[in-house]
């Protein structure tokens, strides 16, 4: 099977042949044209200047012109172009002096002036939109490579923060299950396979820059029922879920990352523990997940402190995924802490 014509070589053979048919039309507009002479004359300059402009490539390929700043590039383009189409002149000129017409009429001042004045513009012009070229390609090379670059660095910047959540919950959870294993070995039992649930998803999520809401809910729930173990009664768990979670993608880890700090920082400092609620619903092209809990922001450093690497994990997330078109806001209302994120809903369709 023939190998096509690669793109070069065609815009090779089209631009020499656009140059000499309109060399050739000129021609024929002179009185006492040969046109048997001109017709010859012209292939041979299509010929000869495929072969010298593709001398040249490879001669700017060698030099890798490419490499040197711009103003630095005049001074090869200007001597390789004229040598080029010296090369030119000199094969045609000899061509016709073998088949056409005697040397000393054409190997003279006047017509190698001439034929310098006609195609040394031209192979100006073939140089400077071959580097013109292989500078956008080159470009467009580096600014894909940036981009790589940044993605791969979004990801490790993902898997780095995820990594960063919940780093003491599986130590409390074992603790709380070997102290079920004296009570309720069933139930011990049930709370490995919660545990291993979590973990797993653990595991899995950070692979993937969004998930399934309903993977993120089940996990959540998990989550919650080996909390419960703790906290027992001191815990009162509510959901409330306006979308259709199959619908929705949104950043792994995060709703249960929400959970853990409502309750460290909120149920966890309380006596009698308090309410915890979850809600997700559909608002203005977004998603909105709502956390509240029993609780207030206290004042003071230790408070500031707790929070804070939540908070900055959730920020830096937010901003990696969706620049600002996400939000996050944490605040205090009636003797409730509600943590508010919201997601743009575009995110239903990545994967």
């Amino acid at each position: 099977m023939t190998k096509p014509l690669s793109r070069y070589w065609k815009c090779q053979l089209a631009g020499w042949f656009i140059a000499a048919s309109v060399n050739f039309l000129l021609q024929m507009l002179q009185p006492d044209v040969r046109v048997l002479e001109q017709l010859f004359a012209n292939l041979a300059f299509i010929t000869f200047g495929v072969a010298s402009s593709h001398g040249l490539r490879l001669s700017y390929r060698k030099l890798q012109l490419i490499e040197l700043p711009i103003l630095r590039m005049i001074v090869p383009v200007l001597l390789l172009s004229l040598l080029a189409t010296a090369a030119v002149i000199l094969c045609i000129l000899t061509l016709l002096s073998l088949t056409f017409t005697a040397p000393a009429t054409l190997f003279n001042a006047r017509v190698i002036l001439a034929n310098l004045v006609g195609i040394y513009p031209i192979m100006l012009m073939w140089s400077s939109l071959y580097l013109a070229s292989q500078y956008l390609r080159r470009w467009r090379k580096s600014e894909l490579d940036k981009l790589e670059l940044a993605n791969a660095l979004k990801d490790a910047q993902l898997n780095t923060l995820i990594g960063q959540i919940n780093p003491h919950f599986m130590f409390n959870a074992l603790n709380n299950i070997r102290a079920l294993m004296l009570e309720s070995v069933p139930q011990a039992r049930d709370s490995l396979t919660l545990l291993a649930n979590v973990l797993r998803y653990g595991l899995t999520a950070p692979n993937q820059s969004l998930v399934p809401l309903q993977s993120e809910l089940d996990t959540v729930q998990d989550f919650v029922a080996l909390a419960g173990i703790q906290y027992e009664q001191r815990l009162q768990w509510q959901t409330r879920i306006d979308v259709i979670p199959a619908h929705f993608h949104i950043p792994p880890m995060m709703i249960q990352m929400l959970i853990e700090n409502a309750i460290k920082h909120g149920i966890a400092q309380r006596k009698d523990g308090g309410r915890l609620k979850l809600r997700i619903y559909h608002q203005q092209q977004q998603l909105c997940i709502q956390v509240t809990n029993d609780g207030s922001l206290k004042p003071g450093a230790s408070a500031a402190e707790s929070t804070q690497l939540g908070l900055k994990n959730i920020a830096q997330r937010l901003q990696l995924l969706f620049q600002h078109q996400a939000s996050f806001h944490l605040y205090e209302q009636s003797g409730t802490v509600i943590a508010d994120l919201r997601i743009p809903t575009a995110t239903e369709e990545l994967t």
